[in-house]
Order: C-alpha cells, then sequence, then structure tokens
C-alpha cells in the first residue's frame, strides 16, 4: 500500500510540473508573462471621466522669479521737464532722392552683330511646345 501511495505521488508530482510548465509557456506566449516569468502589465481602456469638483482655495504667492523683485506694482511717475534743443547734425547722406533731370537725346543705333547659328521656325514652335509642357508659359 505504502508503494502504491508512493508511486501515486511522484505521478502526480510530475504530472503537476508538466502542467505548470505548460501553462506557463502558453502565458508567455499569450504575452500575459515575459520570459522571466513577469507579468506584463498592459494599461486597460479609458474609463468614463467623474463630475467637475469644486473649486480649491487659493495657494499662496510663489517665490520670486529668477530676475524678478518682490513687492507690489506702483504707479507711473509724472514727465519730467522738456530738455533743450540739441545742437545740428553734421551733412550726411539723405534717403530722399532729389529732382530728377530731363530726358537727353537719343544716341545713334548700335552697329550690327556678328552672324550667328540660326533657329528655324521648327525649332521655335518645339520650343514653345516644350515650354508650355513643363509649365512655363
Amino acid at each position: 500500500m505504502e508503494e502504491t501511495r508512493r508511486e501515486i505521488a511522484e505521478e502526480y508530482g510530475s504530472s503537476a510540473a508538466v502542467v505548470r510548465q505548460i501553462v506557463l509557456h502558453e502565458l508567455k506566449v499569450g504575452g500575459v508573462l515575459d520570459e522571466n516569468g513577469n507579468a506584463i502589465l498592459l494599461p486597460g481602456p479609458q474609463g468614463v471621466s467623474g463630475p467637475k469638483g469644486e473649486q480649491g482655495e487659493h495657494g499662496s504667492q510663489g517665490n520670486a522669479g529668477k530676475n524678478g523683485v518682490d513687492g507690489v506694482t506702483g504707479h507711473a511717475g509724472s514727465d519730467g521737464a522738456k530738455g533743450e534743443r540739441g545742437l545740428q547734425g553734421e551733412p550726411g547722406v539723405s534717403n530722399i532722392p532729389g529732382p530728377q533731370g530731363e530726358r537727353g537725346e537719343i544716341g545713334p543705333e548700335g552697329l550690327q552683330g556678328l552672324p550667328g547659328e540660326g533657329v528655324s521656325k521648327t525649332d521655335v514652335i518645339e520650343i514653345v511646345r516644350d515650354m508650355k509642357k513643363r509649365g512655363s508659359i
């Protein structure tokens, strides 16, 4: 009888270990546990916002800023007495252009240019078509 009890305990113990290993493996494959057996915590969906709470009391005044000074804002002082007119400055360049003179007479026509490689009417048509296709004109 004792031997049978030991056999059952051994069989049950090894079966429990196998079941445990299978469950752990499935939890890892399913993304519930990491490779070390630690739980992977995933945030759930956000719930409905609750009602707005009552307004709290005003807090105490904070410290002065880095370059600030504590104190109450005062009033602006009155204007001082008007000063004397300063000396005239040095003459300089003006931003305002002077008056424009009358148009002079037209000069003689220039010399004839050197003859170059000609462009045919067909070439001009092709250039215009290409410019239209590219959206230049």
